[in-house]
Formats: C-alpha cells, structure tokens, sequence
C-alpha cells in the first residue's frame, strides 16, 4: 500500500535516478503503469476477502 501511494503520488519517480534515454523513460512508464495494475488487482481482491467475510 506504500508503494502504491508513492507511485500514484508521482514521488517515486524523485526516488529513482534520472535516465537520459528516451526509451528508459518509456520503460518505466511502462513499469509504472503495469505495477498499478498489479496493485489494483490485489486491492480489489484483498477487499472482496474482507467483504466476504
């Protein structure tokens, strides 16, 4: 949940080193958006075991 916080709040880009080229920005932007998937997919689940209950 703190990782998902710092990504939606844009500060783990300050964490991480600058990267010149182009295509590593676009990795990780790629990164970014993929572990917010993973993120949200485990919030929904996490929370349909506590409704479920």
């Amino acid at each position: 949940m703190i990782l998902g916080s710092l990504i939606a709040l844009g500060l783990l880009n300050t964490i991480m080193p600058s990267q010149v080229d182009g295509r590593m920005l676009n990795m990780w932007e790629h990164q970014r958006e993929g572990l917010g998937l993973i993120l949200g997919a485990m919030w929904l689940w996490f929370g349909r075991q506590l409704l479920s209950r």
